[in-house]
């Protein structure tokens, strides 16, 4: 299967371009675009050059709220001949330390501030949505909170985040 189909198939299942994964339910929006850059990386053999991004998009994909899109994606990645990092339906840890198993709940908060800014709730759930932009800004992995950030740009032409920072 050549790139440009593959890249065609995952657009068709509804996981892989940054459009496509906000126009899905705000709550997984995150999830979806981790799953699509993922996918993307491997089809275009640029493993390599996304090397810090790459486990996060993996822990992210893998914990997706519907495991069908997890799946989804590991069978296209399959398809290229290539061995899927993804554990679908699980909160992989890739790191035996403790601040390594803090990894998921930062992913979760970060696709909390995307959801209610998708959403057009964050006025509705201010309180809320303060401390979760604090705690997405300083996630680990500053990509993660990167991606939140360029998703909810593209959609609202807003940048509530200031990834790397602790918020105060």
């Amino acid at each position: 299967m050549s790139k440009v189909v593959f890249v065609g198939v995952i657009l068709m299942l509804g996981c892989p371009s940054v459009a496509a994964a906000a126009d899905a339910d705000p709550e997984e929006a995150l999830f979806n675009l981790a799953c699509a850059r993922l996918a993307g990386a491997i089809a275009g053999n640029s493993e390599e050059v996304h090397r810090a991004e790459m486990s996060g998009w993996i822990r992210m994909c893998s914990a997706h709220p519907r495991q069908n899109e997890c799946i989804e994606t590991a069978r296209l990645i399959k398809g290229q001949n290539k061995v899927s990092p993804l554990h679908c339906g699980s909160d992989i840890k890739k790191n035996s330390d403790i601040a390594g198993s803090f990894l998921p709940v930062f992913d979760r908060i970060c696709a909390n501030v995307t959801a209610a800014w998708l959403s057009h709730t964050e006025n509705q759930h201010q309180v809320e949505v303060a401390g979760w932009v604090k705690t997405c800004n300083a996630h680990p992995a500053a990509s993660v909170c990167k991606n939140a950030d360029d998703l909810i740009d593209e959609n609202r032409k807003v940048r509530p985040l200031n990834c790397g920072s602790n918020g105060g």
